[in-house]
């Protein structure tokens, strides 16, 4: 097990695009607090927290792409079969994929809050530590469901494109304008989650709380359904 976890973090490392991706996200996310708006003429402690948070919501979309690169790969040329010689055991071969993106997911946040503490702290001059953890541990929690959806999504459809247009259009607008035509959509990952991201809960949405919960069935319902396609799936 060891050997193979060694080698989906090797994959990691040796891929331009997944450590690329990896770097711009911790380095443009803290950079998106000072830019994102123009100040106003008083900086307040919820007007940087709000920053911080839309922020985190394009944050996300690093993480997407990480997610459906890595996965994606194996469904390039040959390289899923090579993965299936180095690894016969399909579920072994999943549950390591998974854990070294998760581990991946939280090493990426935690870099994030640390750098953003001290963009915060010299830009803004405030102090946020406690703030900017509580925010970033429950952006986490979002991000996790979010990796295992994407993750399934690419397994389902076995489309790095497909995957990565849809998850990016749904997070940078296309989820909200569909949503003027049904209140349904608010039942939809990433949707459900959009109060997590505001100071405030909009009515608009489902609330935290709830909005985490429905994203997580979401993320179990179609892991498994991706896993037991996989297992039973031929590779060629």
């Amino acid at each position: 097990m060891i050997k193979i976890l060694k080698s989906e973090y090797l994959k990691i490392i040796y891929n331009k695009w997944l450590l690329s991706s990896t770097l711009l996200t911790i380095v443009l996310v803290p950079i998106f607090i000072i830019y994102l708006h123009e100040n106003p003429s008083e900086i307040t402690k919820k007007y940087v927290l709000s920053q911080i948070l839309e922020s985190y919501y394009l944050g996300q979309s690093g993480i997407i792409i990480i997610t459906i690169l890595n996965i994606g790969q194996e469904f390039t040329k040959s390289t899923l079969r090579t993965s299936a010689i180095f690894c016969p055991n399909r579920v072994k071969f999943l549950f390591s994929k998974l854990f070294a993106l998760i581990s991946l997911m939280l090493l990426i946040w935690g870099a994030i809050a640390v750098v953003s503490i001290l963009v915060v702290k010299t830009y803004y001059g405030l102090i946020l530590f406690k703030d900017i953890l509580v925010l970033t541990m429950n952006v986490s929690i979002v991000s996790l469901s979010l990796v295992l959806i994407c993750f399934s999504l690419v397994i389902l459809t076995k489309s790095l494109v497909f995957s990565l247009g849809i998850s990016l259009s749904f997070l940078l607008g296309l989820g909200q304008i569909l949503l003027q035509f049904s209140k349904f959509l608010l039942y939809f990952p990433i949707l459900s989650t959009m109060n997590t991201f505001l100071l405030v809960d909009s009515p608009v949405f489902l609330s935290s709380l709830h909005g985490i919960i429905v994203q997580n069935l979401w993320a179990m319902f179609m892991l498994a359904l991706s896993s037991y396609i996989f297992v039973r799936r031929g590779i060629r």
